[in-house]
């Protein structure tokens, strides 16, 4: 950990590809956002953006419904899942010192690890999202998108470190998962304590102030960030252990 740490902070700072990450994800939501007619006030868009899957599953007849909404949210998404696979890639390999480039290996990597994500956020999110959450179909996609998400846990590190296709990586993370499953449920159910336990302590806020300060929306981003940090280190260097027993 503390040699993972030392090459993110002295090359090329990517310890903050992670907050890049949150910075990328807040403008493709802008963009959306901004094309279904919300409000424009900072307050009022940055409440929005920290529930911006509510918001979503709220007006996501507005997105399907009219041809521009559809053509902005699909440009969006696939800026996000391009700008995800170049800043993640190079984020990976800086995490277990193998080099240090400031861009995906290929073109080929970035296209894969763009499909990867392309796919794995339409199950994990745009498919719970798309029904009501409170309905029998809404709950039942919920609880199937955890044990998903766990079995896609090393999907990215696998396409990324043993150059495989999303599908190929998909089957490889699973293939570990059964190796080290002891190890990694430990790891995810803390992740999700991090994840509520940091919604919550944000949440109180947004939902007390009538103004949302902006340092506030960059401290969010910034614990965010870190939490996204330390457990993509603890799990690159599980996978990475996994892999070679």
């Amino acid at each position: 950990m503390r040699s993972a740490w030392a090459r993110l902070t002295h090359k090329q700072l990517l310890f903050v590809y992670p907050f890049v990450l949150g910075v990328i994800n807040v403008v493709a939501f802008l963009a959306v956002y901004a094309s279904v007619g919300g409000r424009l006030t900072f307050s009022q868009f940055a409440k929005s953006n920290f529930t911006r899957w509510t918001f979503l599953q709220e007006h996501i007849r507005d997105l399907t419904s009219r041809p521009d909404h559809l053509l902005v949210a699909l440009l969006a998404a696939t800026a996000v899942c391009f700008l995800s696979a170049a800043v993640r890639a190079p984020y990976f390999r800086a995490i277990t010192g193998s080099s240090y480039p400031r861009s995906p290996s290929s073109r080929g990597e970035l296209l894969r690890l763009a499909g990867f994500y392309a796919a794995t956020y339409a199950i994990l999110y745009l498919v719970p999202y798309s029904v009501t959450i409170e309905s029998a179909a809404g709950q039942a996609l919920a609880l199937l998108v955890l044990p998903i998400a766990v079995l896609l846990v090393f999907g990215d590190y696998a396409l990324v470190f043993e150059k495989l296709s999303p599908p190929a990586a998909a089957r490889r993370s699973v293939q570990l998962l059964r190796r080290g499953w002891m190890m990694v449920i430990p790891i995810y159910l803390a992740a999700l304590l991090l994840w509520s336990g940091s919604f919550a302590l944000f949440d109180r806020y947004y939902q007390a102030a009538d103004g949302v300060f902006p340092l506030f929306v960059i401290s969010q981003l910034l614990v965010e960030a870190l939490i996204t940090l330390v457990l993509d280190v603890v799990l690159i260097f599980t996978y990475d252990h996994l892999r070679r027993m």
